[in-house]
């Protein structure tokens, strides 16, 4: 369970969503769950659905505390961009990875393609 503005909201890992075995090795990956893609971090089973991804795309949401353009924002909990890029290291031998930044420092997207695919 994670709970978000005092409900409690039931939550999944990746590896009971995702059938990798059904999947092959030709299948994309989306994430965008609004702060949840934090659970991606240092967890082995996601890792290795990650790896055999040909493309991940996910939107990557940070911790921070502060003023940006006048707006505030207030995200804790949440990993900081140095952890997320640290992360993103793991992928580099198998993926061509790149970090896009939306509205740094709170949010990013990172996009992850599978070196041993040529497109054409």
């Amino acid at each position: 369970m994670h709970k978000i503005f005092s409900k409690s909201i039931k939550t999944y890992p990746l590896q009971e969503l995702v059938d990798i075995k059904s999947l092959g090795n030709n299948y994309c990956l989306k994430v965008d769950c609004e702060g949840g893609e934090s659970s991606l971090i240092d967890d082995e089973d996601a890792e290795k659905i990650i790896l055999g991804a040909a493309h991940v795309a996910t939107e990557i949401h940070c911790a921070y505390k502060g003023n940006i353009k006048g707006e505030r924002f207030l995200t804790i909990g949440l990993p900081k961009v140095e952890q997320y890029l640290s992360w993103l290291k793991r992928f580099e031998k198998t993926h061509e990875c790149k970090w896009t930044e939306n509205i740094l420092p709170i949010r990013g997207t990172i996009v992850m393609t599978r070196k041993d695919l040529r497109f054409k």
